[in-house]
């Protein structure tokens, strides 16, 4: 299978956003709110898990098979709703001995990188277009 064209992640991108935005509260109060995830304002879906403190005496092991299974739990959530090829993990972070952040997000472009980006040309452009306007006016 090819590489996927800008456009088509664009428009994926989207779907994405218009799928989280329609399904926020089953994502933030997952039933009894287990999960206990969050959503950014870059589409970030995100949440800290807690490993045993046994993880020191048996090794990490333990805190590997905690966060995959609980990636997993999240995934029948993800399916659920309608996200399961859209959605992956961007980063899982270390908070300290016990707990680990993870990142989950837009899958086919890296959401932050694209709305800093966005953020920074538009002004430009639209400067940059006033200037020229206001140049062939005068």
């Amino acid at each position: 299978m090819g590489e996927i064209s800008y456009f088509k992640k664009l428009k994926m991108m989207i779907s994405y956003f218009n799928i989280i935005r329609d399904n926020r509260d089953k994502i933030i109060n997952n039933g009894d709110n287990e999960f206990k995830l969050r959503i950014d304002r870059v589409g970030r879906i995100y949440t800290v898990v807690n490993v045993p403190e046994e993880t020191e005496v048996y090794g990490v092991d333990i805190a590997k098979n905690r966060l995959t299974a609980f990636i997993n739990k999240i995934d029948i959530l993800f399916i659920e709703i309608g996200l399961p090829e859209m959605v992956g993990i961007r980063d899982i972070k270390e908070v300290d001995d016990f707990n680990y952040l993870i990142i989950f997000g837009f899958s086919h472009i890296n959401t932050v990188k694209f709305f800093r980006n966005f953020l920074i040309i538009t002004p430009i452009v639209l400067v940059s277009f006033l200037i020229f306007f206001f140049w062939l006016v005068f």
